[in-house]
């Protein structure tokens, strides 16, 4: 599994339709400057979950709306936990206004729960 490889599965027309449903069923975005940048990350990702390039290609045909529904719940889930304790960058007293931080983008790619979603693709 080269860099290649995993750049065209990112732009795969496959998962294209996945991230195009879940962003417009979540009013979002699904941002793809950072594909080369998540390359090496989701390479671990894959190596650890020991599914082939193939096999997760097959998946995201054959189990696409279930894909879909969960992605919907993750972005959902992690967005009801925005601002939790967990997420909280400041130390406690030294807390910036809402108001005054900067607005953080974030990026959702398959990377981003590809563990979660590899052990669920094997059930």
């Amino acid at each position: 599994m080269n860099n290649n490889e995993i750049k065209n599965l990112l732009n795969s027309d496959e998962l294209s339709v996945i991230e195009d449903k879940i962003s417009s069923a979540c009013k979002t975005y699904v941002n793809k400057e950072f594909i080369d940048q998540s390359v090496s990350i989701l390479r671990r990702q894959i190596s650890n979950s020991g599914l082939g390039l193939t096999n997760i290609h097959n998946q995201l045909i054959s189990k696409k709306l279930a894909v879909i529904e969960f992605g919907i719940k993750f972005y959902n889930t992690s967005k009801l936990s925005e601002g939790s304790p967990i997420d909280e960058e400041y130390p406690k007293g030294e807390e910036i206004p809402k108001s005054l931080r900067s607005k953080v983008i974030s990026s959702q790619g398959l990377g981003v729960c590809f563990g979660v979603i590899s052990r669920w693709l094997h059930l």
